[in-house]
């Protein structure tokens, strides 16, 4: 099953722009946080990210990925269906207290990410990918230092996933610059991230 586009689109619309290329890149070579205002832009490099780390883990150790959601993330759930070869498996509405077996792709809350982590059904190690959707929010902040500090083992780093945090625009905080300095730096503590955003910011604002 596919969607069905529509004609009269333009050939660029489906090529990533520099911007999207350069932070993928980033991503790709250490755990990133990337702060950008388009949802679509963030996903996307969430996607190829996921769909490329895959490909490797599934022949080799047959790890899964964690995308975490206090929205349960709709969108990437149909896009990781409808443009990847990836099993995903997306959180039902009720209780969830295990994991099915067979899928790459886990799309789960926060809060039933460490209650699976604290129960013993989940192991940090068997993870090769935690996506962070909107890790600025508060809603996900408490459950996600838990995560990171109960579970993510720093002097085992070799084992742990790589972490993608995607967070929302610097240029529209709303608060000073001293103020967003200590809110960057705390966040990429607790998520054992390095802040990035694209150096074209003329590019990113179209």
């Amino acid at each position: 099953m596919s969607f069905h586009w529509c004609d009269n689109l333009h050939t660029a619309v489906f090529s990533p722009r520099d911007y999207q290329v350069e932070l993928l890149a980033a991503a790709f070579e250490r755990n990133t946080m990337i702060c950008l205002g388009h949802k679509s832009s963030k996903e996307f490099i969430a996607l190829k990210l996921l769909q490329e780390l895959g490909h490797k883990q599934r022949l080799l150790d047959n790890k899964i990925a964690i995308y975490l959601s206090t929205s349960k993330a709709p969108a990437m759930f149909t896009m990781l269906q409808h443009l990847t070869d990836l099993r995903v498996c997306q959180e039902p509405s009720t209780t969830f207290d295990d994991l099915p077996r067979g899928f790459n792709v886990y799309i789960l809350q926060p809060k039933t990410c460490l209650h699976l982590m604290r129960e013993g059904v989940l192991k940090m190690e068997k993870v090769y990918l935690l996506v962070l959707d909107d890790c600025h929010q508060d809603t996900l902040f408490a459950d996600m230092r838990e995560i990171f500090s109960s579970f993510y083992k720093i002097e085992d780093l070799q084992d742990m996933p790589k972490v993608l945090g995607l967070a929302g625009p610097l240029h529209s905080a709303g608060c000073d610059l001293a103020e967003l300095s200590a809110m960057l730096n705390g966040l990429e503590k607790t998520v054992k991230c390095r802040t990035e955003t694209a150096s074209d910011i003329v590019t990113v604002l179209r």
